[in-house]
């Protein structure tokens, strides 16, 4: 709208403003337009004091994984005629080989950049004045790296970690079983536990992902699954627990009688073939001691 002593006030736009601070030209002020008066230009400079106040940064939140997303960086109110403003993005979540000089940062966030700072500065060009505000990104991102760490309650502190889909894990009668699902996400995920492809009872398991298998029997053996369920995605990991039959529950002979049993046998085998002996060499002089006589006075007759 013109003004009455002839000068120009354009309307604070924000986009429009944002992206005029690219390449500002003499007359030209950051979320404004100064037009000069028709008689001779006027411009409405700002001291370069007016810098210590910090810029702001705009962005729609929560950042998200994968999705592109912009984010503006203004100085509302600073003009200088003649001397544009130069902006600059630093922050672990971009690349040091490419500096971002634009007030307008488009860039594609990552797991990895949840929790890191990002600041823009604002410079005079031409002075040394600069200000400058820094954000900590929140990143949304599904799960990953989902692990299961298996914790064996024999006093040892032993502890199995199972990182893929298939494992089969032995265990004897009687053990217990402590069972820790963990898995990366932002916001958290919610962890659940599952036998045989039904959920398990709310009781055995809690909100962190813990399950415990006490005193585990023959019957508490299949295929467990434990599942991290999250706005952006979902993840699931599975382990077979074998159970085993432990030495001291089965029905064996005892260790003395175990002892004891060959030299029975042995005893036993040798009286057998004691008597078959005896069997066979009385059979045999039987046999001679009727039919030799006969024999013995035919071989003594003279032809």
């Amino acid at each position: 709208n013109e003004n009455r002593d002839g000068t120009w006030a354009g309307a604070v736009g924000g986009g429009a403003g944002l992206g005029a601070a690219r390449g500002l030209r003499p007359g030209h002020c950051q979320g404004h337009t100064v037009r000069p008066h028709t008689l001779g230009p006027r411009h409405l400079p700002v001291p370069s004091s007016a810098l210590t106040e910090k810029p702001d940064i705009h962005f729609l939140e929560p950042l998200e994984s994968g999705r592109p997303t912009r984010l503006n960086c203004s100085l509302p109110g600073s003009c200088e005629a003649g001397r544009p403003l130069t902006f600059s993005w630093t922050g672990d979540a971009l690349s040091p080989l490419h500096p971002e000089t634009n007030p307008v940062l488009t860039f594609t966030p990552r797991p990895k950049d949840h929790g890191t700072n990002l600041t823009c500065q604002v410079k005079l060009r031409g002075a040394e004045v600069t200000t400058e505000r820094t954000v900590q990104l929140n990143v949304s991102y599904a799960p990953q790296n989902l692990a299961i760490r298996i914790f064996f309650r024999n006093g040892t502190g032993t502890a199995l970690q199972i990182l893929s889909t298939g494992m089969s894990l032995p265990i004897l009668e009687g053990h217990s079983l402590f069972l820790v699902c963990t898995v990366d996400s932002n916001p958290r995920a919610s962890l659940s536990w599952f036998r045989e492809g039904k959920a398990l009872n709310p009781s055995q398991t809690s909100v962190s992902g813990t399950l415990e298998l006490p005193d585990i029997g023959a019957g508490d053996g299949g295929e467990f699954t434990c599942r991290a369920q999250h706005p952006l995605g979902s993840q699931h990991l599975s382990f077979i627990l074998s159970v085993q039959r432990s030495p001291r529950s089965c029905m064996c002979v005892p260790e003395k009688q175990d002892g004891s049993w060959p030299l029975v046998l042995t005893l036993i085998r040798g009286a057998l073939m004691g008597a078959g002996f005896l069997l066979t060499y009385g059979l045999t002089w039987i046999y001679y001691s009727r039919c030799g006589g006969p024999q013995e006075s035919r071989a003594e007759r003279p032809d």
